[in-house]
């Protein structure tokens, strides 16, 4: 049986309001590079995510869009291991693929043990 590629609207944030709570009281809130990675305690059964990239350093449509899929493919192949979490990752600043994907890995491994002590 293959595992699925999609990423389902039940697996992002979609609305304002859902943004606004996790980056105005975040859990979770560390800066890895030009990387912010934030989350909050979900009520939901899944984490979800969120994401933020800025113009600044990533000027063209399609660099935003590239570093938007990294990000999200990260995301789908780390998902079993994360809490029930709603994260929202910000990159601000310039960034290649090799290094986002170096920096994300650290970002969610920081996430699920900040959780994992969190819950014991």
């Amino acid at each position: 049986m293959t595992t699925s590629r999609a990423f389902p609207k039940g697996a992002r944030l979609l609305k304002a309001h859902e943004f606004t709570a996790v980056l105005r009281k975040p859990d979770y809130n560390v800066s890895l590079g030009p990387t912010r990675f934030r989350a909050k305690l979900s009520s939901g059964d899944r984490p979800r995510l969120g994401v933020v990239v800025s113009k600044r350093g990533n000027a063209k449509a399609v660099r935003r869009n590239r570093l938007k899929r990294i990000l999200r493919e990260q995301f789908r192949t780390n998902a079993h291991a994360l809490p029930a979490v709603d994260i929202v990752i910000q990159v601000f600043g310039k960034l290649d693929d090799s290094r986002l994907v170096k920096v994300t890995e650290l970002g969610f491994q920081g996430l699920t043990q900040h959780y994992e002590h969190a819950s014991e």
